[in-house]
């Protein structure tokens, strides 16, 4: 019975896998009609909501493709969920991108948005091998992602440790581009955030700003 709970939990998750793929696909192919600007104006949040959208996604595919053949789901439903999943989480990736570097435009780099293409970078390296895998290997492609992922995992968990590493600051990255904004004057001083400088980019921000 302790065996069979978590393959049952994992059943219940892959039934999601047709119902969001199909209203991810659906979300993509209304796009070209309706535009990116009523998502931006819909919600602040564009990128957290598209990359739990994505992420969510490898959840559900991976729930269905298993991590044996044994465990693979043979439902046609199932695996045409997961397939359009596939087709999903490259775009909805590349959506995130471009809502991030919106904002990086508009407000420069912060901590949290350099995070974002971290997590946007990763979930788009999943979204390009899965989408490659579905074209080469269509209604085998169960076969070809499962030592894909293998290969990802390692690649994510050397991209963790380098971000590890003191030579990675985002504080300092954020501190330095935000200054750079001001002295260029494409913000006046008065427009400037100076609490965030000292609060919330650390060791550099309170360097800029001094002691109070």
């Amino acid at each position: 019975a302790w065996r069979e709970r978590p393959n049952t939990r994992w059943v219940i998750l892959a039934v999601l896998a047709p119902v969001l793929g199909a209203a991810l696909l659906l979300f993509l192919a209304a796009l070209p009609f309706t535009g990116l600007s009523g998502l931006w104006n819909a919600t602040r949040a564009s990128t957290p909501i598209l990359l739990s959208c994505s992420v969510i996604g490898l959840i559900l595919i991976n729930a269905v493709i298993g991590s044996t053949e044994e465990e693979e789901r043979r439902s046609v439903p199932l695996r045409y969920g997961a397939m359009a999943l596939g087709l999903a989480v490259l775009p909805l990736a590349l959506i995130a991108a471009d809502s991030t570097m919106v904002r990086i435009r508009q407000h420069g780099y912060t901590p949290d948005r350099l995070w974002a293409l971290v997590a946007i970078f990763v979930v788009a390296g999943f979204g390009l091998a899965y989408l490659w895998s579905l074209v080469r290997g269509r209604s085998d492609w169960a076969a070809r992602l499962r030592p894909v992922n293998l290969r990802l995992s390692a690649a994510v968990g050397a991209l963790a440790l380098f971000l590890a590493l003191p030579i990675v600051d985002f504080d300092a990255i954020s501190t330095r581009d935000q200054v750079a904004r001001l002295e260029h004057g494409e913000l006046a001083p008065d427009q400037f955030d100076w609490a965030a400088l000292r609060f919330d980019l650390g060791g550099p921000g309170r360097g800029v700003v001094g002691p109070l």
